[in-house]
C-alpha cells in the first residue's frame, strides 16, 4: 500500500486517483477540524487545505506524519481565511471561534451536555481550542503538536495544562457541572481532558 508521501508526490504529477486516495484517508479528520469553527464554509477550507498540501510539498520534509503536515497547513488556512474575512491583526490567542462566527456550531452530539461543552469549547481563545482538540480528539501526540504550533514540545505541555484550565473554567462560567474522576468518553475526543467528565 502506498504511504502519504508516495500519495502526495504522485498526486503532484498529475495523478487524481492519487490525489483521491489521500484525501480519502484524511478527510474526515480535516473537516472535523473546520466543523465547529466555521458556520458554512468548512468544505470549502478542507479543499484549501489539500491543495495547499501540493502546493507546498517541498515543505513536507518527512520527519513527521503527513498527517501533521496537513493540520499545520489546515491551521494556517483557518487564520488565513478568518483574517481575510474579518480583519488582519486578530489574536488567535485572544479571541474565541465564537467571537470570529457566532453561528451555532455544525457539531451534532450525542447528548445535550455534550453539546453544551462544545459550545462552551468554542468561547475559548481559538488557539485553545486547537490545542485541545487536536490533543484529545485526534490524537497527535506532544511532539506532533510542537510541529504544528511551530513552538517547543515543553511549550506544548504547559500550553496544555492552561488549557485545560480555560475549558473547565469557561464550563463553570457557563454552568455546565462536570465531575472529576471519571473516564467516561466525552464525545470521543476529550477522555482525559484533567479528567473532565459528565457528572456521574
Amino acid at each position: 500500500m502506498p504511504t502519504d508521501t508516495d500519495l502526495l508526490d504522485a498526486w503532484r504529477q498529475g495523478s487524481a486517483a492519487a490525489g483521491k486516495d489521500l484525501v480519502g484517508r484524511h478527510f474526515g479528520a480535516v473537516h472535523r477540524f473546520f466543523v465547529n469553527k466555521v458556520s458554512n464554509q468548512a468544505d470549502d477550507l478542507v479543499q484549501a487545505t489539500f491543495l495547499r498540501c501540493v502546493e507546498q510539498r517541498d515543505r513536507f520534509e518527512g520527519r513527521s506524519s503527513f498527517r501533521t503536515f496537513v493540520f499545520a497547513v489546515a491551521r494556517n488556512v483557518l487564520f488565513e481565511h478568518y483574517r481575510s474575512t474579518r480583519r488582519r491583526d486578530i489574536e488567535f490567542g485572544v479571541t474565541s471561534m465564537a467571537a470570529l462566527d457566532p453561528s451555532p456550531s455544525q457539531i451534532v452530539a450525542d447528548v445535550e451536555w455534550e453539546r453544551a461543552l462544545l459550545e462552551t469549547l468554542r468561547t475559548v481563545p481559538a488557539e485553545v481550542q486547537l490545542l485541545l482538540e487536536l490533543y484529545y480528539w485526534e490524537g497527535l501526540s506532544t511532539t506532533e503538536l510542537a510541529e504544528v504550533f511551530s513552538v517547543a514540545r515543553g511549550t506544548i505541555k504547559s500550553r496544555l495544562s492552561a488549557a485545560r484550565s480555560a475549558l473547565r473554567d469557561a464550563c463553570a462560567e457557563r454552568g455546565l457541572e462536570v465531575g472529576v474522576g471519571t473516564r467516561r468518553v466525552v464525545p470521543g475526543w476529550a477522555r482525559d481532558l484533567g479528567e473532565l467528565s459528565p457528572p456521574s
